[in-house]
This record gives C-alpha cells, structure tokens and sequence, in this order.
C-alpha cells in the first residue's frame, strides 16, 4: 500500500479489505494511462502466480510481477478481444502445458 501512496492513489482507494476481498478491482488512472489492481485472476491460480513470480524495485519498493507462464494462461482463459491480441504477442514460456497453445484457436462458426 506504500506504492499506491507513493503513486498518489487517492487515499479513498488505499483500503486493505478492499484490496484483498475476491474478485475485487481497484482503478487508477484513466485510460490510455489507467492501472488496474486485480485481486484474482482468470484460469491462474494464485500458487501458480507466486511460482513465476518476478520481483520489481520501483521506488524503493519490491512489487511482485506476474509471471509469463501465469500472464499467458490468464490471457488464453479470459477471451476478450485485448487479451486474444496480447497473447499472440507473448513469448512462449519455459515450462508451458502443452494444452496451452503459442496462438489462441479460432472459435468455430
């Protein structure tokens, strides 16, 4: 919660049981230049989450990053059309389930 403060998230958004109640989001900012904090993700558990984490200084703070593993399978579950686009632009990742293809499949009409 520092670095929503040192972010200068307004203080009516820095609130810990909001922040971890499931499914919640809280917004920041306005698109183009919004973040979204997401406490649950589609098709990722939260254990595979943790294990690719990556972790980032920023301003003197470690944020957790999701890894590709976990960013790809939530890209594949979530099927909006962003995420089809973003998931054909990601990398393969080490490890990844053969279930889990490079492109998304096309839907049959």
């Amino acid at each position: 919660m520092g670095a929503m403060r040192t972010f200068g998230a307004p203080v009516a958004l820095i609130d810990a049981q909001h922040l971890t109640a499931a499914d919640s989001v809280t917004q920041m900012g306005t698109l183009p230049i919004r973040i979204d904090l997401l406490s649950s993700l589609s098709g990722v558990t939260f254990e595979l989450a943790a294990t690719g984490t990556i972790r980032l200084e920023i301003a003197d703070e470690i944020l957790p990053v999701i890894g590709l593993l976990a960013l790809r399978q939530n890209k594949h579950a979530t099927k909006r059309p962003k995420d089809r686009d973003d998931f054909r632009h990601l990398p393969a990742a080490p490890g990844c389930p053969p279930w889990l293809p490079l492109t998304p499949r096309r839907r049959r009409k």
